[in-house]
């Protein structure tokens, strides 16, 4: 007899994230399955923070493993109209301190790990119930694309040699 197959949903897992560089107070959620690996947590970050990162590929997005707790208020829902008109005064004390900035480089080497593998599944590096109030994970963005120099361009030999140097390029249609 053929068992039928279970309809279970596959838990998800949620995971605190925030860019190198950026205060706390800027982090982000991603939920994925317990079965997505780093490549699915990439893509999820990638999607999460469109149109930032429309033209940028997510496989080059560099991820940190890190357990950074937010300060213990970080999720009181309690005071929503105060939070908001005070949160451009916080804004400026955090540029001004610098305290909730998450920096790579502050870190301390053996507190972070650098997520390497793609194919390595989050319930593997994060556990399957990373607690809520941390930061899971430090996004250090991809560099900027190298801009071809004109000189090292092979195009360029053959764009003087015709003669269109600084010339525009109209499309007769």
């Amino acid at each position: 007899m053929i068992q039928p197959q279970s309809s279970t949903p596959v838990a998800d897992i949620t995971l605190r994230c925030v860019f190198d560089g950026e205060s706390n107070s800027n982090s982000f959620q991603v939920s994925l399955p317990l079965t997505a690996d780093v490549g699915d947590l990439k893509d999820a970050i990638k999607d999460k923070n469109s149109p930032e990162f429309d033209f940028k590929a997510a496989h080059r997005l560099i991820l940190w493993k890190v357990l950074i707790p937010l300060p213990q208020d970080y999720n009181d829902d309690d005071d929503i109209e105060e939070e908001v008109e005070e949160e451009e005064e916080e804004e400026e004390e955090e540029e001004e301190e610098g305290g909730s900035r998450v920096c790579l480089d502050e870190i301390p080497k053996k507190e972070k790990k650098l997520l390497e593998r793609a194919s390595r599944k989050v319930s593997i590096v994060f556990g399957s119930h990373p607690d809520d109030n941390t930061i899971h994970v430090v996004v250090k963005r991809p560099p900027p694309a190298r801009k071809r120099d004109y000189e090292e361009d092979e195009d360029g030999e053959a764009i003087a040699a015709v003669g269109l140097m600084g010339k525009a390029v109209v499309s007769g249609r």
